[in-house]
Formats: structure tokens, sequence, C-alpha cells
């Protein structure tokens, strides 16, 4: 089912969040020769961060918190993780800082120098889905007095 969306949406980059494996990321990369993709990584301890093994053929790793909570969403509880367990992270593939990302932790997210990026998604919203642009507004002010400096 994803392949017809990749095609038909002729997406570059797809983001897992799932229980996928090497192998579905493979089928993936088979069909779609051109895809990038993304595989997010809960993360509560240091030990989560070997998962990446798991996951040679994914392109880039996306490091969010990992719920405790069945209830919870794959990624989007706007919840953070230990981010010291990833500030001097030592991986041969570029990766992404994503969970509860704010304007009030952005200046933290930017201090982890070797991030290739951030995914700020929950952290400007009201409720799952549904942006805040004040806080869309507020995050790229301090993002850009940040970049002054």
């Amino acid at each position: 089912m994803i392949n017809q969306y990749i095609k038909k949406l002729e997406l570059k980059y797809i983001q897992l969040h799932g229980n996928e494996d090497y192998e579905y990321i493979e089928e993936i990369k088979n069909i779609n020769k051109n895809i990038k993709i993304i595989k997010a990584i809960g993360v509560n301890t240091s030990t989560d961060i070997k998962k990446t093994k798991k996951f040679s053929n994914a392109d880039y790793f996306l490091f969010d918190y990992k719920s405790k909570i069945k209830e919870d969403l794959p990624g989007g509880n706007a919840k953070k993780f230990n981010w010291e367990i990833i500030k001097n992270l030592q991986i041969t593939k570029s990766w992404f800082l994503s969970g509860g990302i704010n304007e009030f932790n952005i200046k933290n997210a930017l201090n982890i120098k070797n991030a290739y990026g951030l995914d700020i998604s929950s952290g400007v919203e009201d409720k799952p889905g549904i942006k805040n642009t004040k806080k869309i507004r507020n995050i790229i002010n301090v993002v850009k007095k940040y970049d002054e400096y």
C-alpha cells in the first residue's frame, strides 16, 4: 500500500515510525529506487541507539521519544527524551532529533551539533495534528536569534 502513495505523490522521502524491519525497508527501496527512508528510533536509554544497526539500509535516522504508554502514538506525543544520550553520538548515517522540541527547549536542541536536522512537529501543536501559528512563529524567531550568535 505504501508503494502506491510513494508513486502517486512522487515522494522523495518517507519517515517510518512503526515496527518496520530491514526486509520491509528493502522492499520499499527495491520498488522505489530513488526514495530516501528516515527510520524513527524511539529512545529512552542509550541502549536504544543500538537499534540503528538493525536498519543499516535506512538513509537517515530520527531519534524520538519512546513512550512507555501503550495508548501513545509512535511519534507526535510532544514529549522529549534525555538528549544527553545522543549529544556525542557517533554513527555513520545522518540523523534528526525529534520529540517535544518547542520554543522553550529549541536552543538546547540546536546545541546538539552533530544532528543533521530537527523535526519540530508536535512541539508547535495545540493538540495532535493542530498546528499553532504563534508557536511556529515563536520557534522560528528563537532559531533566527540563535543563528545570529
